[in-house]
């Protein structure tokens, strides 16, 4: 069972359009909706892997009934933390043009003192009960870097911890530890404020930043590039599936929860990266959080090429 945290919970909504005009009428070619936020979308796709999950998090009670018909239609087993408040809604612009997507996404909702103790609550009471937990995504307003900090070390001291955040939530969840973290070359360079333009500097800056926070895994993702596995002990490459690319949007969220699918099962690293690569590349075929099924992944994981680098970097 692997428990998934949503501080900063939103409906995604995607718009399809050829190219996006600034300043002028834009014709939308199609539009959904879906239930998102980082963690919701990691148990989405854990629940498609065939993974016993649950959603946690914080939810607006105002719009809960849109939400709960998205939950619904997931068949996603959720606990949630109602906040008065309405789930924002973060909006996806796709331009096919270009194959980029432009986000707008809301601030969120503003949590008290009293409902981030109800979650802390809720973790201690399950965290002992799954293999891992996983924090993903931002945080919304009423949540310091110290509250934050404390629901991380409240399921460290029960189970296994997995992060992914960017900046100073990022920066916090390192000084607890976790077993893996999953930012992009982006994310990293920003959390070390350097710029990361070789493999050669890429991998120096991921083994430091392990070493100094005693991080046992990192899967650094790399877009078109590929993606890495790193540890002090191995570090191997995946190379990006060729597809045709309709939305980047939960793409990060769908690798986590390939990689963490097979971590929880068998703990057999290459086929942990086959099919995070495999889920990566499903979700940017698909519009919006759309989910996928594993018999999609199956197809396509042995597709996937992976280079051992231990020898290069280690």
């Amino acid at each position: 069972m692997i428990l998934t945290i949503t501080i900063n919970p939103a409906i995604d909504k995607t718009i399809i359009v050829d190219t996006l005009k600034v300043n002028e009428v834009n014709r939308v070619i199609s539009s959904r909706e879906d239930l998102g936020g980082k963690g919701i979308n990691v148990s989405k796709i854990l629940s498609k892997l065939n993974v016993p999950t649950i959603a946690c998090g914080f939810i607006g009670s105002r719009n809960y009934a849109k939400v709960s018909q998205f939950v619904d239609n997931e068949a996603l087993a959720t606990d949630f933390v109602l906040v008065d408040a309405t789930t924002r809604t973060n909006t996806k612009i796709v331009e096919l043009s270009t194959q980029s997507t432009t986000d707008i996404n809301e601030p969120g909702f503003e949590v008290t003192k009293k409902e981030i103790s109800q979650l802390k609550t809720l973790i201690s009471s399950i965290a002992s009960e799954v293999d891992m937990v996983v924090f993903s995504g931002s945080l919304c307003q009423g949540m310091s870097l110290e509250y934050y900090g404390q629901l991380i070390q409240c399921a460290k001291e029960k189970t296994q911890v997995v992060i992914d955040a960017e900046k100073s939530a990022l920066k916090e969840a390192l000084r607890h530890s976790p077993l893996l973290i999953k930012p992009n070359v982006s994310e990293l360079e920003g959390l070390l404020n350097e710029k990361l333009d070789t493999e050669d500097k890429l991998m120096k800056a991921a083994l430091q930043l392990m070493n100094d926070s005693n991080t046992k895994m990192m899967l650094l993702s790399n877009g078109s590039q590929g993606s890495y596995f790193i540890s002090l002990e191995r570090i191997i490459k995946a190379d990006a599936l060729k597809v045709n690319v309709k939305s980047s949007v939960g793409a990060g969220d769908s690798m986590l929860a390939g990689f963490i699918s097979e971590l929880n099962k068998s703990n057999n690293i290459e086929e942990a990266l086959r099919i995070a690569t495999a889920c990566g590349a499903c979700a940017v075929s698909q519009e919006g959080t759309q989910s996928f099924t594993m018999s999609e992944v199956i197809n396509i994981k042995n597709n996937v090429k992976l280079t051992d680098l231990t020898g290069r970097y280690l």
